[in-house]
């Protein structure tokens, strides 16, 4: 085995990474660093091979698939090479061991968990009449009246879960990325009555246009419109998350002594309170 063959901690108490300091002289920089076809690759080059291009020495078995993962100055004449346990991507049986966490714990993290509109309708009552004038005379109306159903902004202590990871080559961009609750406004009318809810989590909600013979006045709003216009209703789609769930927080990773370091967390709802209805 290499001389100056050194174990080091990792972030994970039971794994360890090692170094080998290796003499100037003894690196071939057209073997190393040649951009055609680089021996030396961060994440891709194996110990037994390092050590066999440098040495010609067999690796020991325990450490012969350790993966290269960088280099530093080692003192004068020297250069030390890191390496870390190799780690399997995702197979069809299941999480490669790149994606079983080496840590997982709980803890409690402030979130403003947003409204949920449950039910919106619209309620029609004679004891209130609405006068108007039908360009002929004074008439009186049934008066419509918007009803909700919903649960209200909460700021909460909410419960986490915290799972660590390590490995010798990086996450992607696509396995720190995940859906997140996104409210939005609803904004709508109904016969000239106004019917609005907060930015919220919300089913479709559809206000219907009561004037039938309605057409589309051309030159008024978006310029070059998708097509899909209807004027005889307006649909407000969906939220991604249409109630309170486990999402996950936040999913990050770090660069550390030559491993990767990801921390993922995933944030649980609080008891829902009563619904309120207005």
């Amino acid at each position: 085995m290499a001389s100056n063959f050194q174990l080091l901690p990792t972030p994970d108490p039971n794994e360890f990474m090692f170094s080998v300091s290796v003499p100037d002289q003894k690196i071939n920089p057209e073997l190393f660093l040649s951009p055609e076809k680089p021996l030396l690759q961060a994440g891709v080059t194996r110990y037994k091979e390092f050590l066999w291009a440098v040495n010609g020495e067999r690796a020991n078995e325990k450490w012969g698939d350790y993966l290269y993962v960088s280099c530093s100055k080692a003192g004068a004449g020297f250069i030390s090479f890191l390496f870390g346990k190799s780690k399997t991507e995702n197979s069809k049986d299941g999480l490669g061991t790149k994606n079983k966490p080496f840590k997982v714990f709980p803890d409690t993290q402030n979130y403003t968990w947003p409204a949920v509109l449950l039910d919106l309708y619209a309620i029609e009552t004679n004891a209130f009449p609405l006068a108007i004038n039908n360009g002929a005379s004074i008439v009186t109306t049934p008066r419509i009246l918007p009803r909700y159903k919903f649960i209200p902004e909460v700021n909460y202590n909410s419960t986490i879960i915290v799972r660590q990871f390590l490995s010798p080559t990086p996450w992607s961009e696509a396995d720190l990325t995940h859906e997140q609750p996104v409210p939005t406004d609803v904004n709508g009318s109904y016969i000239g009555v106004s019917m609005d809810f907060v930015r919220c989590l919300h089913p479709t909600v559809v206000f219907p246009e009561q004037q039938y013979t309605a057409e589309i006045i051309v030159g008024v709003g978006v310029q070059n419109p998708p097509p899909g216009r209807n004027p005889n209703k307006t649909i407000i789609p969906a939220t991604n998350f249409i109630d309170w769930e486990s999402f996950i927080l936040r999913d990050t990773q770090q660069y550390v002594n030559g491993m990767w370091l990801r921390e993922q967390v995933e944030i649980f709802p609080p008891p829902q309170p009563e619904e309120t209805i207005q």
